[in-house]
């Protein structure tokens, strides 16, 4: 090769003809490697972000265009029975992974606003992937209202009114409908969607979705302004003064600083300096509470005695992630202490703010102080007043607190628990590790937890779900059992079932009151899993160790409370 390359200097029409068609063969190799579709491009970024699971509903556009492209790329597509149940796997999926994905269509857009909405409150990171037909036999579409927005399309014609009426719930969006700029929308969209952790829509032409174009090294992330480390060093040097000032501070933590992924950072920075963490309903198992710095969950009047009297004991409070709204009205301890504040929306410390500091760099200033101070422990780890053991053998009538302490003994460390937005107040002091505790925040979010059981296996097959339901949250995404079964999924399922009226201590009768399901009987419907019926102590600590040893599939435990006020 050294005497082609010597002979070739000003006679390049000596080189061999065999020479020269090896190196135009290998230019034109280097050039093919460097091209990519617009389906492959979008593929190569949901999976390098971590998507590995495509939720929604099968469609007759889906699997010609879409099918090739997610198998080979090492996505899957998992069919639901419901759209709504679809948006709730893809959140509870973007909750553990950091990213969830969900297939939607015009015909099914309004039916998936509801959960986009939600996952959009609890800064749920969803990619809502939409495929459009050809555009010169596009229909214009009336779902919803159009209106004034400045968003625009890849063309040069304003946003149409799919993408309208998820605007108010999204953070960005793009119909990719030219190939020319469709790799830097994508890139664009789903940078904004992990910059700020809410949903994003993207909608792809079936025609475009082939197209290739010769791919560009990605943009570099700009250093910082002269103007935001000026405001880091001011957030620095007074964080600083506070913590020296303060002779009892405490941490508390919520939901964000999870989304985000800053458990180390905080955890580092509480152990560096001794400070006790307490987390909200929200920020349950955002930090493991096995951990001798935690101390518990704080829910206002509602919390365990020994947490609400450390609360009252500290002179201030370093609130990391915890959204205002996800606190207890009750929670009036709080307003008297000495407050940083940092959160996606706001970073302040007492009545001054730092605008120009994201939530991300504001968690990183506290774990690169420079000082040596450190504070001492004079309180109960939380671990130490955790529930006595209980014997196998009680045959009395069951109430939440003795299912508690059943699963708090019985179950296998990790675990991960699911539950509703009422049974999560029941089970707030339940000890769960990190990332152990996933709960459904609003009332109105029906269904979320069968959906979200599904999901959290999906992501995570080694950590078993086990889920804690009323019957009317679980009646509503009761079907969805039949996706569990075909994915040959095992969640461990506790339906606490309330007494009839006439057990309770009331002479009145539920207003609500619907039909007795038999839920032992839907293993026979679904033609997979396994149902327990429990009354007693000792029928829910067999049950359970017959559902955890009874691995690769699931376990219904209907499980009956007794006659309680609460349970009226």
């Amino acid at each position: 090769m050294v005497d082609i390359i010597h002979l070739s200097v000003g006679k390049e029409e000596r080189m061999p003809k065999t020479a020269r068609s090896c190196s135009t063969l290998n230019t034109f190799i280097e050039k093919e490697e460097r091209k990519c579709s617009v389906g492959n491009h979008l593929m190569k970024r949901l999976y390098a972000d971590g998507v590995r699971h495509l939720f929604g509903l099968p469609h007759q556009c889906l699997l010609p265009c879409f099918g090739s492209l997610l198998e080979t790329h090492g996505i899957s597509f998992v069919s639901t029975v419901v759209e709504g149940s679809a948006g709730y796997m893809a959140d509870a999926y973007a909750r553990i992974c950091g990213i969830g994905a969900l297939y939607v269509t015009r015909d099914t857009t309004t039916q998936v606003i509801h959960t986009t909405s939600r996952a959009y409150l609890e800064r749920s990171p969803l990619v809502l992937l939409s495929l459009g037909g050809p555009r010169k036999n596009s229909k214009p579409s009336h779902h919803l209202h159009r209106g004034g927005h400045g968003w625009k399309s890849g063309g040069d014609e304003t946003i149409d009114s799919m993408i309208l009426s998820l605007h108010p719930w999204i953070v960005d969006g793009a119909q990719l409908h030219d190939p020319r700029t469709a790799f830097e929308e994508i890139d664009r969209v789903l940078a904004s969607g992990r910059r700020h952790r809410r949903p994003v829509y993207l909608e792809l032409l079936s025609e475009s979705i082939d197209h290739c174009r010769e791919l560009t090294p990605p943009s570099q992330e700009t250093e910082w302004e002269e103007e935001e480390k000026e405001a880091l060093e001011e957030f620095a040097h007074d964080l600083l003064h506070v913590l020296q000032e303060c002779r009892r501070p405490f941490l508390l933590v919520g939901h964000e600083v999870q989304r985000f992924g800053l458990e180390k950072k905080v955890l580092d920075f509480a152990e560096r300096f001794r400070i006790p963490i307490v987390s909200t309903l929200s920020g349950k198992g955002v930090i493991g509470e096995q951990h001798p710095l935690f101390v518990g969950v704080y829910r206002g009047n509602a919390s365990r005695s020994s947490v609400s009297s450390f609360v009252e004991g500290c002179d201030s409070v370093i609130t990391l992630g915890a959204d205002p709204s996800h606190l207890p009205t009750s929670a009036e301890e709080l307003w008297h202490l000495h407050r940083v504040y940092i959160s996606c929306d706001h970073i302040g410390i007492d009545h001054h703010g730092y605008e120009e500091i994201s939530f991300h760099e504001a968690v990183t200033v506290l774990s690169t102080l420079d000082t040596n101070l450190c504070f001492h422990l004079d309180y109960p780890a939380y671990i130490d007043s955790g529930s006595d053991p209980v014997s196998a053998k009680g045959e009395e009538r069951l109430g939440v607190e003795q299912v508690s302490q059943c699963l708090e003994h019985l179950l296998p460390s990790p675990s991960l628990f699911i539950t509703g937005k009422e049974r999560s107040w029941d089970f707030a002091d339940l000890l769960v590790d990190q990332g152990g505790f996933l709960a459904c925040p609003h009332e109105e979010m029906v269904g979320f937890t069968t959906a979200a059981a599904i999901a959290a296996q999906l992501a995570k097959p080694k950590q078993r779900p086990l889920l804690l339901l009323k019957e009317e949250e679980f009646r509503a995404g009761a079907m969805e059992l039949s996706t569990a079964i075909l994915h040959r999924l095992s969640p461990i399922l506790l339906i606490l079932r309330s007494p009839p009226p006439s057990e309770n201590r009331s002479n009145h009768s539920s207003p609500h009151h619907v039909v007795h399901w038999h839920y032992t009987e839907l293993p026979r419907l679904f033609h997979g899993g396994e149902a327990i019926a429990v009354t007693t102590r000792s029928e829910l600590h067999l049950a359970l160790q017959k559902a955890l040893a009874g691995t690769g599939k699931l376990w219904i435990l209907d499980v009956h409370l007794k006659p309680h006020l609460r349970e009226e």
